[in-house]
């Protein structure tokens, strides 16, 4: 126990005196501190007592000690910090902080007040959550006795997403240290000397010529106006503000989305959740220029004349479901948006099988996310934490597959970041010859082929070095052991024998992960690469270290509610005919037995009518006769469509998703939708029921969440789910000879039918300039 003026008050092992104090609700000021950063100690103004302890020690890096007898306030301890903060705003506009009229101009002037340049609280974007006036008014400042001296820095507004006004800057440090230490970007730096120091990059470039990844991290910090979103700092304050999640990508970053005007105004990152807070560029700017597009879809069309018609609903209901009467199930197909909610995947999946009687549905990032999900079910790694981000900051070693993954704002940066400050080994494994990132210990430019080879090699370094670490419980144990040892290791070549070596004695010895993209696994047989990195991390004891970074928000969710061909919900068999007789009992009616059509595939046979969620290439449609297109905006492919269905944005529906952790999480409405548009399971019940279907007659999510737990065996509600048996099952290594590398893709910064790089003009210039 410790006491803190006269209250005993318990304190956690290795905690400072500020994070003690403030767990026990007792205020202690300070600007330079911040929960994820290391302590600091740059304002001066958490200066504490401490009994036995000489002149006055920085409460936030004085560490507890049981006994201690702490004061934080008496009148010595606030004179001083009356004059620390004194010095810090006699270069820092103060007219407004110390005015005795402030209260009353509070009540006229309750909004900030566009100005060029800000010289009182009056003119500033962030003075509601000003750090320094709360400071100011804890200490009672009423007067300054030092002369002001405004710095007169030019005004920083010629890069994306944020405004930087340094004259407003008290060089707390905050945003220098969270560029360097979290993000591990060393963007910002303090440049020049003595009264003339500043925040800045080198050589004064711009942010978008110095490496900066723009995700908003410094902004988030800084506690003063010195650094202001551009896109909501003259707003005001939000109508509401509603806790959820962004589903750009998916990681499944938490965040507070505030709004003004049934518009989303913007996404504040929220330090719960898999990132603690540090998120990418396309959450933390791009959600309210994305989804408040004047051009957005309001009302359903149908063709008529060769014309798209505003109609009501009913009609296009009907108009559709009698046109989709006229095809057999083969001749339809559906493709679920990777951004659908599970209870609107699972509901399309349900309409296309029961109701559409195929199995034609698909997901178009399906050639990745099925393949990784077919072989952690396979091997029973879904028992373990699979995935989670956690796993990459406590690992020694991390190989992985794409640079994608180092795109400058990626979320999962920071992650791999603290690992590499820990010491890890960071290995990229990708045929780029582009430049390679700073953080990179081991660069091997190889393709998809290259890399199963290269995996093999290290699986038999594995087992040839130690056979006793394949467990003979492990599932396969025989046929395992049996192909390792039939392997021919004389392909490998000198080069790559001596890093296989290397890399083997690394990854036998301590825990680590290996990430990956859709790129990185990109070929005709990805289930061969899978299985290889699941064999490499179930032999080196890290069941749980493959993380798969997905490329659409709920692409996990899609595969989990079975809305692609390969399976059914849960990931039963499509061949399966006790799952498949399960399903007929609890949705009354017969479904199909044929096997889908993959998206890769479904476009080769003779398709007749298309039901898209999503936007696809239109060079796919072929002579497809009937094209329904259910979106939330315009697309390229919309004049080849004969009805246009008007969907709610993620902001504007309530549901739950799956991120890449397999964390089902929920997404609340935080703005009114578009009039007219509609939640994708709705639209899709309306249209089941109009096709004289049974048992599409939800009435709110809940009840399709309710069904879900019901037909897929490991979601239990909110969390993540985990499925199979303690003892994971290894694969038989496989020829690698018939396995072909297909051209890897370009990132699609989409939402839907909404393009990033068409829809965020700072967002195509951050691309543009090598975000990439």
């Amino acid at each position: 126990m410790i006491t803190i003026n006269g209250k005993k008050i318990p304190f956690k092992e290795g905690e400072t005196v500020l994070e003690t104090a403030l767990e026990a609700g007792i205020y202690i000021p300070s600007l330079c501190t911040q929960s994820e950063l290391e302590s600091f100690g740059a304002c001066r103004l958490c200066l504490v007592k401490i009994e036995g302890m000489r002149g006055f020690p920085t409460s936030c890096n004085t560490e507890v000690k049981d006994g201690m007898v702490i004061t934080t306030e008496d009148d010595e301890l606030q004179k001083i910090r009356r004059n620390v903060l004194e010095m810090l705003l006699s270069e820092h506009p103060n007219t407004c902080i110390i005015c005795k009229d402030k209260d009353i101009c509070e009540e006229c002037h309750f909004g900030p007040t566009k100005a060029g340049r800000v010289t009182g609280c009056r003119f500033c974007p962030n003075k509601e959550i000003c750090e320094v006036r709360e400071v100011a008014d804890y200490l009672g400042l009423e007067d300054l006795k030092l002369p002001f001296e405004y710095k007169n820095l030019p005004l920083e507004r010629d890069d994306p997403f944020f405004d930087r006004d340094y004259n407003l800057c008290i060089l707390c440090g905050r945003c220098v240290r969270v560029c360097q230490d979290i993000r591990g970007r060393g963007t910002l730096a303090f440049t020049q000397r003595s009264f003339r120091t500043k925040v800045g990059t080198a050589f004064d470039k711009l942010h978008i010529d110095s490496n900066c990844g723009f995700c908003g991290a410094c902004v988030d910090v800084c506690p003063t106006g010195a650094l202001s979103a551009r896109g909501s700092k003259w707003h005001g304050d939000a109508d509401s503000c509603i806790d959820s999640i962004c589903i750009l990508c998916s990681i499944g970053c938490n965040f507070s989305f505030e709004s003004k005007w049934d518009r989303i105004m913007a996404a504040i990152p929220k330090r719960e959740g898999p990132t603690k807070g540090q998120v990418c560029s396309r959450g933390r700017f791009c959600v309210p220029q994305l989804l408040n597009g004047t051009d957005r879809l309001k009302q359903p069309m149908i063709r008529k004349n060769g014309k798209l018609i505003p109609v009501s609903w009913d009609e296009a209901i009907t108009h559709t479901a009698d046109k989709l009467k006229d095809f057999k199930g083969e001749e339809i197909g559906v493709i679920a948006s990777k951004f659908l909610t599970n209870e609107s995947a699972y509901v399309l999946q349900k309409f296309t099988r029961a109701v559409l009687n195929t199995n034609n549905i698909d997901s178009t990032t399906s050639d990745f996310v099925g393949p990784v999900m077919k072989t952690i079910m396979e091997s029973k790694t879904a028992n373990s934490n699979i995935g989670k981000i956690e796993n990459i900051e406590n690992s020694r070693w991390i190989i992985v597959l794409g640079r994608r993954i180092f795109n400058p704002s990626s979320a999962l940066n920071p992650s791999i970041y603290r690992a590499k400050k820990k010491g890890a080994k960071i290995i990229l494994i990708d045929p780029g010859k582009s430049k390679t990132p700073r953080i990179i210990d081991v660069h091997l430019e190889l393709g998809v082929s290259q890399t199963l080879d290269f995996f093999y090699g290290i699986i038999h370094s594995l087992y040839s070095s130690n056979p006793s670490i394949v467990k003979k419980s492990y599932g396969k144990y025989g046929a395992f052991v049996k192909s390792v040892k039939n392997l021919e290791i004389s392909k490998f070549g000198k080069t790559y024998s001596n890093k296989i070596k290397e890399l083997s004695q690394l990854i036998n010895s301590s825990k680590g992960c290996i990430i990956a993209d859709p790129d990185a696994i990109h070929c005709s047989s990805p289930e061969k690469l899978m299985n290889a990195i699941l064999n490499v991390l179930i032999l080196s004891e890290n069941p749980d270290g493959f993380v798969p970074y997905y490329e659409g928000g709920n692409d996990q969710g899609i595969c989990d509610m079975g809305a692609i061909s390969q399976h059914l919900p849960g990931y039963s068999s499509i061949s399966n005919l006790e799952s498949i007789k399960k399903l007929e009992r609890l949705w009354g009616t017969k479904l199909p037995r044929e096997k889908g059509k993959r998206y890769s595939e479904m476009f080769k046979d003779k398709l007749k009518a298309l039901y898209l969620t999503d936007t696809i290439p239109e060079e796919k449609l072929g002579k497809i006769e009937f094209l329904v297109i259910q979106d939330i905006y315009p697309n390229k492919i919309m004049n080849k469509a004969d009805v246009v269905l008007p969907a709610r944005a993620f902001t504007e529906d309530d549901g739950t998703v799956t991120s890449l952790e397999r964390r089902v999480q929920k997404i609340k409405q935080a703005v009114k939708e578009p009039e007219g548009a509609r939640s994708d399971w709705k639209i899709i019940c309306n249209l089941a029921r109009k096709m004289d279907a049974k048992g599409f007659d939800y009435k709110n999510f809940q009840q399709i969440f309710k069904e879900i737990k019901e037909i897929v065996p490991f979601i239990s509600g909110m969390g993540i789910w985990k499925f199979g048996s303690k003892q994971p099952t290894l694969f038989p290594l496989m020829k690698t000879g018939e396995m072909k590398d297909l051209t890897s893709s370009k990132p699609l910064f989409r939402y839907r039918g909404a393009d990033l790089m068409e829809r965020v003009d700072d967002f195509r210039i951050q691309m543009g300039a090598g975000g990439k």
